[in-house]
């Protein structure tokens, strides 16, 4: 051997002296028995590790203990091993190896035999001829737990909500929360059978308790920890899988109060104070009242009035005691000023109670920290000396005073109540949580792998989202620091009110129902789960049933009922038919509405005992869409007829019996004797929607780009865009095949065949699957619709508007009445000044014009009998000319503004005309638009007429977009999501359903809506500026005017 190669040469020194890593062991012992003591000290083991073993005994065994060395490897966890040896008759060296989870292997390995092994699992032998020029390392160590075909696994499930928690139910016990969630969906996926063990004690590695989680991950008596929690050392005890969720340390504790808000409303004043004041009242009082007799010390009610400092109703009417009662007024009135200032600062005031937010608070306050064993190490290291370490999460109502439980902020969250106090920050951050398994455990290595995927792509993230619905924060929430008086605190005047209220209110409910509740008719008070259906009531084997059969299974015993009465809201599981003939069984599945995927059916022939027509009654029973179903009869024994569709895949325990090939599909029948075994019952009712090996899937869609449009190619008819996408890649995992339908102009409604759109194919059964998402919208229990795929807006594009006109707008301000009114009094004035009363001055034109605009005078005017009008003829023109020239200077300092239609305001104030099509029409029109039109297609902007728009899904909005179109920045609808449509009962529905939902939180929806909008960009054309500054080339037609004046003023010289 080469040099750098460990030699142990006795059995005690089976350990690891070097810091290198061991990655390759060869064991050399004498007898399988022996592997367990090679391996007694296994510190040096690492699950990268490769084992060769040779047999160490009598050089003439051979391969004889094979199977012996191997089991006992895979017994001690050692899954990455082969037994070398050579065949004792031709001395040809051979290889084994052995895969204790299923019987896959690669092509070179030839399977040996198959033993039960641990817990009975089928553990199966493989063998070859070892060739060096062949034989490679990555077939002889191959990868054996991608599917553990089963494999049972020992779960640990410790109750820490909201990570782990479990009930009793009629002896089952169920399981919820986030850690349950994630193991469960990766033991689903390796294919592993679970068995729980529910411990109830957290202890510590270093010193297990007897029953504690680590306890019995040491003892092998669990493999997996279920439960997670935060990552510590080992010891080499345990394995810790990849953290993969942050965890936040935090204190709880009861809330501090208050002080009462009556103790300290007058604690500013001193005692002493008080009671002179309160004498001093008493006195003044009794003064008016029995000494002066004043008549005003008869109003108590106005008494009170001005001490309150509130306005009296009347002026007080006094006699002698007017100078006693002014200064006992003028005392009251400043003490009442003085005791309500002190009442705004009191009930402005912080908060005298210091709740617990850090570690410095729980010194100083002297708290008693209550923690788990975990969280000890931490508490250590910030010096708290008051430490009591419990065994369980304590409630806040078991916290005392002075007492406060640290422990992971979502546990926290999950034993809130009012009273209690969680602290606003973390106190320590940056701890992550892990699973534990046992030590060397085989199956590691893939767990934590599946871990490290959840984590990457967000799916932990995910499910703590969706646990922690549950587990809000307590709406009670914390005192503010400022406390403000409200109707609250007046809260018990209206107690007493409040509980006779809903007292009144609850006898006149009974009043009113008592009677009626006394006389209402309960349909089928024997109804719970199942129903059973017979075509003939007089049959003997109905009557037989009907005697027989437990109280929980309603009766239905004539062949027109056959639906569920509507005061029945309880789920159907399970359906029995006991029927006269095949043809019988479309008749009572006539009346449907009651039918789900979730039901599971038993056919009885009613009109034979033998099995002769199992093959028809499962045809008909597929023709109706019923797959999870089994037909039960007697042949000598009783036996069980079931069918896959699809494939000829069945669990071990069915027996193919027939098969019929038809339309693209294979229809295999199966049968197995009835027995009780649990395994026979689990079985009955298998997936047959995995693979669909390349079953005929009729769909049709209406051509909506960017989502699917027609194509043709090499002369096949197909499609293209988003929803054609998603449905081919759902529909190559399911191994079918798409058959395409006429392309629909419309989409129409699932009840209205008038133009025979593509709802209506989906409700009528024509086609399978509508492969355009659209709208949710009632089915009626006509169609089915799938898991939303994704969320879309709502928009609207026009054309671009122009700019406002300038020369509209310098004198827009102006109503016409008033133009009018300001031009026929100028020419009046001017009339009567001319013609009138011969004003000279109004003869000089241009000095008129000077006036109208405020401009100076070359000398002051003439005028003889009209100065009084011509006066006020300034004034009104001085004044009209100062508001044109500030809205001139307004108009010529601001932008004209280009009004572009940006929400439904706009639409709707310049009258447009919105097209829409038939899906995105009844939504604008619900939202306020007036002026809605349907269409069949679509219209791009160039396509448009003055004041029309085109309303749709935004993303379609942005395939028609053109250079003069404008988009509203806001959608007016957000938020929709869409679906695809199914016919109703289409057995391959749920199978479709999961896969889309997987695709959706993968996030790979969202990326192939970016992908495929990459196709169809926005213009590059940027919108115009909302906003045009004005410049002196709007002033253009002033500089014209100018120029003829100059061009006259010289003609007539």
């Amino acid at each position: 051997m080469i040099g750098s190669v460990t030699l142990f040469n006795r059995s005690v020194d089976y350990k690891k002296e070097r810091k290198t890593r061991v990655s390759f062991i060869i064991m050399m012992v004498s007898s399988p028995l022996k592997v367990k003591e090679v391996l007694a000290n296994d510190t040096w083991r690492d699950f990268n590790q490769f084992f060769i073993i040779l047999d160490g005994g009598d050089s003439d065994n051979g391969c004889v203990n094979a199977q012996s060395f191997l089991m006992e490897a895979w017994k001690n966890d050692i899954l990455n091993t082969v037994f070398m040896c050579l065949d004792q008759d031709g001395q040809v060296p051979k290889v084994y190896s052995f895969n204790p989870f299923t019987d896959f292997a690669p092509i070179s390995w030839e399977k040996m035999l198959v033993l039960p092994a641990i817990y009975d699992h089928p553990w199966t032998m493989l063998g070859q001829i070892y060739d060096p020029n062949h034989t490679s390392c990555s077939s002889l160590f191959f990868e054996k737990t991608d599917k553990l075909g089963g494999y049972l696994i020992k779960v640990g499930a410790m109750k820490l909500s909201p990570f782990v928690s479990y009930k009793l139910t009629n002896g089952t016990t169920t399981f919820e929360g986030y850690d349950y969630e994630v193991i469960k969906l990766i033991l689903e996926k390796l294919n592993a059978t679970t068995i729980y063990n529910i411990p109830t004690v957290i202890d510590e590695l270093g010193n297990t308790t007897t029953g504690g989680v680590f306890w019995l991950i040491t003892q092998k008596k669990i493999d997996l920890l279920m439960t997670s929690l935060i990552a510590r050392g080992t010891l080499h005890k345990a394995e810790l899988t990849y953290p993969y969720f942050e965890s936040k340390i935090s204190v709880i504790s009861q809330q501090r109060k208050f002080n009462k808000l009556g103790g300290h409303l007058f604690a500013f004043l001193p005692s002493s104070i008080a009671a002179l004041f309160f004498i001093t009242s008493t006195l003044v009082f009794i003064l008016l009242r029995i000494v002066f007799n004043d008549p005003y010390s008869r109003h108590i009610l106005d008494i009170l009035r001005v001490f309150l400092n509130i306005a009296l109703p009347t002026l007080p009417f006094t006699s002698r005691g007017r100078i006693i009662f002014g200064v006992t007024l003028v005392s009251f009135s400043i003490a009442n000023i003085v005791i309500q200032a002190n009442m705004n600062t009191v009930l402005t005031s912080k908060n005298a109670a210091r709740n617990v937010e850090s570690f410095k608070d729980l010194k100083e306050l002297n708290y008693e920290v209550c923690a788990p064993h975990f969280i000890k190490p931490v508490l250590i290291n910030d010096n708290l000396k008051k430490v009591k370490i419990v065994s369980k999460n304590m409630h806040c109502s078991k916290l005392k005073k002075n007492e406060a439980f640290v422990g992971k902020e979502y546990i926290l969250r999950t034993i809130m109540t009012k009273t209690c106090h969680l602290s606003k920050k973390p106190l320590v951050s940056g701890m992550f949580n892990a699973y534990y398994t046992r030590r060397n455990w085989p199956i590691f290595p893939k767990i934590t792998k599946q871990l490290l995927i959840l984590f990457e792509t967000g799916m932990s993230n995910y499910h703590i989202e969706h646990v922690l619905r549950n587990y809000q924060r307590s709406k009670s929430q914390e005192p503010e620091q400022y406390q403000v008086i409200s109707m609250d605190h007046m809260s018990f005047t209206f107690s007493i009110f409040v509980a006779l209220s809903l007292v009144s209110l609850i006898i006149f409910f009974f009043e009113l129902n008592f009677e009626r509740l006394r006389k209402t008719v309960h349909l089928f008070p024997g109804i719970k789960a199942s129903l059973l259906i017979s075509d003939s009531p007089a049959n003997a084997l109905y009557i037989d049933f009907h005697k027989t059969m437990i109280a929980s299974v309603t009766l239905l015993d004539k062949s027109n009922i056959y639906s569920i009465p509507k005061s029945q809201n309880t789920p159907v599981p399970c359906v029995v038919m006991i029927l006269t003939s095949p043809a019988k069984v479309t008749d009572v599945l006539l009346n449907e509405r009651w039918r789900e995927f979730g039901q599971f059916f038993v056919i009885i022939d009613g009109a034979s005992d033998g099995c002769s027509n199992a093959q028809l009654f499962l045809k008909e029973a597929w023709k109706n869409d019923v797959i999870n179903t089994i037909f039960l009869c007697w042949e000598q024994v009783y036996k069980l007829f079931s069918y896959n569709p699809f494939s000829e895949f069945a669990p071990a325990s069915w027996q193919k019996v027939d098969e019929v090939q038809k339309a693209g599909s294979r229809w295999t029948m199966f049968s197995q004797n009835f027995s009780g075994d649990y395994v026979t019952h689990r079985n009955l009712f298998f997936d047959k929607t995995r693979d669909l090996q390349g079953h005929p899937v009729r769909v049709s869609f209406s051509a909506i780009p960017p989502y699917i449009v027609s194509k043709v190619k090499n002369e096949m008819k197909t499609a293209e865009g988003f929803d054609y996408e998603m449905i081919r890649f759902v529909m190559n995992k399911l191994n079918a095949t798409l058959v395409f339908n006429d392309v629909l102009k419309v989409i129409g409604q699932f009840d209205n065949a008038t133009n025979k759109g593509l709802l209506w194919q989906v409700g009528s059964g024509r086609i399978d699957l509508a492969m355009d998402s659209l709208f949710l919208r009632n089915t009626d229990k006509k169609a089915e619709f799938t898991y939303p795929i994704h969320h879309f807006d709502l928009s609207v594009i026009t054309e671009y508007r122009e700019l406002t006109v300038f020369a509209g707008r310098m004198f827009s301000f102006l109503p016409l009445s008033i133009v009018a009114l300001f031009l026929g009094t100028s020419l009046s004035i001017f009339v009567l000044q001319r013609y009138v009363l011969k004003q000279p001055f109004s003869r000089n034109i241009i000095d008129t014009i000077r006036i109208f605009l405020s401009l100076p005078l070359p000398s002051l005017p003439l005028e003889i009998r009209g100065k009084i009008i011509f006066v006020c003829t300034i004034l009104g023109f001085m004044i009209a000319n100062n508001i044109i020239q500030a809205n001139m200077n307004t108009v010529l300092s601001s932008k004209s503004a280009a009004r572009a239609i940006e929400n439904i305001e706009d639409l709707n104030r310049f009258n447009y005309s919105v097209l829409a099509g038939e899906a995105s029409a009844p939504a604008l029109k619900r939202i306020g638009i007036k002026n809605v039109k349907l269409i069949i297609g679509t219209v791009n902007c160039s396509q448009l007429q003055e004041n029309q728009a085109f309303g749709g899904k935004v993303l379609v909005l942005q395939t028609l977009m053109t250079e003069n179109c404008h988009i509203l920045k806001k959608p007016v609808i957000s938020g929709i999501f869409c679906t695809y449509y199914t016919r109703r009962n289409w057995p391959i529905f749920p199978q479709f359903n999961k896969k889309l939902s997987m695709l959706f939180e993968g996030g790979f929806t969202g990326h192939e809506i970016k992908r495929l909008l990459k196709t169809y960009k926005q213009s590059r054309r940027k919108e115009p500026d909302n906003y045009q500054v004005i410049t002196m080339d709007h002033m253009e037609n002033i500089i014209y005017i100018f120029i003829v004046r100059i061009k006259l003023f010289g003609d007539e010289n």
